[in-house]
């Protein structure tokens, strides 16, 4: 059986390091993309089954990348769950609205992120 591959894009190499051990101990392969840029071509490439997106990045924030992807072919359908420290309605709102299946706020338990991977990749949301 195949591992799942998860997308981590988040610039904060203490989030980067501690979410893919555990990840990875929990039997996921996963890819770290430290910055927005050029992210649809990481995605295109490596094919990941969901996308981990923290909102503050560093060029585009995560909102207006996750917009991008749900405009993408073969992409749209592709699990996001958005990374945020900013858990105000209006973050959150703008996160669902511009095609986040769901959101974590900052800090989070792996306990949560680990339920919700589970419950989307599950579901297989994800289109070609």
């Amino acid at each position: 059986m195949q591992k799942k591959r998860i997308a981590l894009v988040d610039d904060d190499i203490g989030i980067q390091e501690m979410l893919k051990g555990e990840l990875e101990n929990s039997g996921y392969e996963v890819e770290v993309v430290p910055e927005g840029h050029g992210l649809i071509d990481v995605l295109i490439k490596t094919k990941p089954d969901l996308v981990l997106l923290d909102v503050s990045l560093p060029g585009m924030d995560g909102i207006s990348l996750c917009h991008e992807l749900r405009r993408t072919p073969g992409m749209a359908g592709l699990p996001v769950i958005m990374l945020t420290a900013f858990a105000d309605k209006k973050t959150i709102d703008d996160s669902l609205m511009f095609g986040a299946d769901d959101y974590i706020g900052k800090p989070f338990s792996i306990k949560e992120i680990r339920a919700k991977i589970e419950k989307y990749l599950e579901t297989g949301i994800k289109e070609g």
